[in-house]
């Protein structure tokens, strides 16, 4: 009992430990050097920081778990931020985030060894689905933290503005930043200062003179980097790792072989490893009479190179999309997406039994309620699902639309409504696919949400008299006047133009709105990266109408395009277009369009 006191008062008189940790909390100097820049620390941040590395070296106990993390992850992330040619001093970064914990989860929904968001994380070029979070991958998440941190410097030309941009996002620091400080080599840090970068510094200080230590059970981190299409087991048995530690540091992988979409790396706790196992394991382990279960369908494990296929990825009516080709079926479609078969079906409006067809347009995301294409004349061999599919439109909103079931046949030529609701008092049209007859119509309707029907009121008052129809319409040229056609809606309000390096939550931070708000009012989904000069509506817009007054009807003649017919009559395609419910740019002679007056 003796000996341990004099030995904890030794300890204390020399700022010693007898576990080799010094047990004197450092000071916060005036000056701290940081990625090649030197910090300049007034009295009020210098006791700021200080009560946070106070704070971080109070309990002894977590202070020694943290090293122990360190001894094992510092190794990794200075080797990645060599190759990425990030300053080394972001490691500590890493335990501000999480506390080098790989599943960890913050109140914002941030996760794993940088805390990023779902959607940030992709944006960096990482996966995150129901199968794979390389979030909690220390390898693969490291890399999207230095790319992201260097993203922000190249707009700063200073880490340590980087470093604030991290938590703050490119425009949520403005406030904190000062050009006359871009490039500089000092920087000045006051109370005043972002406290995302004071908490760093007391981060860097409190750990900095204690780490190098070995891990108090002889751990060792070894990246692999071999392991395509084999699952956790095997490869601890390659490695003679127990099953459960393997896992406990791979929480990226959540079930089923390692994908071979892209490279990942496997982290691999060995106890004083053998120093040919190096950072990335080029020799192939010898098999030896291992049983290879046979392959099963996804979810439960990938089947051999489903995801090497040549994908052909459409945007539909704002809803990220996929068009089938000849060798897939239902499992490869959802592995594309991040899926499960299960989430793929429903999304698709599909039976449990349904197969793939070729050719066909299949969507990894929610589809929408409404197109902004206002009808569709069905053709032969068209049911409602792929109509539904075609206009990426829910099949029971469609069916709801148009006041019918789902499992109701459709017939060609038959209208359906794809924006709004076709009124009660409107019965189901139909029109002759082989003349530009209306087969069955109804009285002048009142105007239903602003909008004009497909037909213009002169040819439903027109009815089943194809010689009165046809004797309104010339041989070739315009008609006599119509009413105001009202087009798709255009969206006005409160825009931002996208700058380098900004992203959707930076753009929301800065403008205190919600991602997924966002996203709603610019048509864009999870999987859509931004591009610079973008222009996005970051308020909810407001729809105003595009109406064109004095419509008339023009015979398409030989030699006619659309380009041609909208220019003669001061008109834009597209607007030709939407007001003919024309999908391409494909011409008939005889064919009767909808066009502007000239005045």
């Amino acid at each position: 009992m003796i000996i341990r006191i004099i030995i904890l008062c030794f300890s204390i008189l020399t700022g010693s430990s007898v576990f080799g940790i010094s047990s004197k909390i450092p000071s916060v100097p005036r000056q701290i050097d940081f990625a090649g820049m030197k910090l300049m620390l007034t009295d009020g941040a210098i006791r700021d920081i200080q009560k946070d590395v106070d704070a971080l070296r109070s309990s002894d106990k977590h202070f020694r778990i943290q090293l122990d993390r360190i001894s094992l992850y510092f190794p990794v992330i200075e080797k990645i931020l060599k190759e990425e040619k990030v300053p080394n001093d972001f490691k500590y970064l890493c335990i501000q985030e999480s506390g080098l914990i790989s599943d960890a989860v913050s109140s914002a929904d941030a996760v794993g060894f940088w805390q990023f968001k779902d959607f940030t994380a992709r944006e960096v070029g990482l996966r995150v689905d129901n199968r794979i979070d390389e979030r909690k991958n220390i390898v693969s998440a490291t890399h999207a933290a230095a790319r992201y941190l260097k993203r922000n410097n190249y707009q700063f030309d200073n880490w340590a503005y980087a470093l604030s941009a991290y938590q703050a996002g490119l425009g949520g620091v403005r406030k904190y930043v000062d050009k006359k400080y871009y490039g500089a080599k000092k920087l000045p840090v006051t109370k005043n200062s972002h406290w995302y970068l004071k908490k760093f510094l007391a981060h860097k200080i409190a750990y900095e003179n204690e780490i190098g230590r070995p891990h108090t059970e002889g751990l060792k981190l070894v990246t692999y980097e071999k392991g395509e299409g084999k699952d956790l087991s095997k490869i601890a048995r390659e490695y003679k790792v127990e099953d459960d530690l393997l896992k406990y540091y791979n929480k990226w992988i959540k079930y089923g072989k390692i994908p071979s979409d892209k490279e990942y790396a496997v982290i691999i706790p060995l106890v004083n490893p053998p120093s040919r196992v190096i950072a990335k394991s080029e020799e192939k382990p010898v098999e030896k009479n291992i049983e290879i279960p046979e392959e099963t369908i996804y979810p439960k494990e990938i089947k051999p190179g489903i995801t090497n296929r040549s994908s052909v990825k459409i945007r539909i009516n704002g809803v990220h999309a996929i068009m089938a080709s000849k060798q897939d079926d239902v499992a490869s479609l959802s592995v594309v997406g991040g899926l499960s078969e299960e989430e793929f079906i429903k999304m698709n409006d599909m039976g449990s039994g349904s197969s793939i067809k070729p050719g066909e347009v299949y969507y990894l995301e929610k589809k929408k309620k409404r197109s902004d294409i206002g009808f569709h004349i069905t053709r032969e061999g068209e049911t409602l699902w792929s109509v539904s599919q075609r206009f990426g439109i829910m099949l029971k909103a469609l069916a709801r639309k148009n006041r019918i079931a789902v499992a109701d046949e459709i017939v060609p030529g038959q209208v359906l409504w794809l924006s709004s609701r076709r009124p009660k008092q409107i019965p189901i049209e139909y029109h002759d696919l082989t003349s530009n007859e209306v087969q069955i119509v109804t009285p002048d309707p009142p105007p239903v949400s602003g909008r004009t029907t497909l037909f213009e009121n002169k040819e439903k008052q027109a009815g089943n008299d194809k010689e009165e129809l046809e004797n309104e319409i010339p041989e070739s040229g315009v008609s006599e006047e119509e009413p105001t056609a009202t087009l798709s809606f255009e969206k006005t309000g409160k825009t931002h133009k996208v700058e380098a390096g900004e992203t959707l939550w930076s753009i929301s931070r800065r403008y205190e709105v919600a991602v997924d708000e966002i996203r709603e009012w610019n048509d864009l989904t999870k999987y859509d990266n931004l591009s610079i000069g973008k222009v996005l509506f970051v308020k909810k817009p407001k729809l105003r109408e595009r109406k064109i007054p004095n419509i008339k009807t023009y015979k398409v003649r030989p030699g006619d395009t659309l380009y041609k017919i909208a220019h003669d009559h001061n008109m834009r395609v597209v607007d030709l277009m939407d007001l003919n419910n024309k999908k391409d740019s494909h011409l008939s002679v005889g064919e009767v369009l909808k066009v502007q007056k000239n005045d």
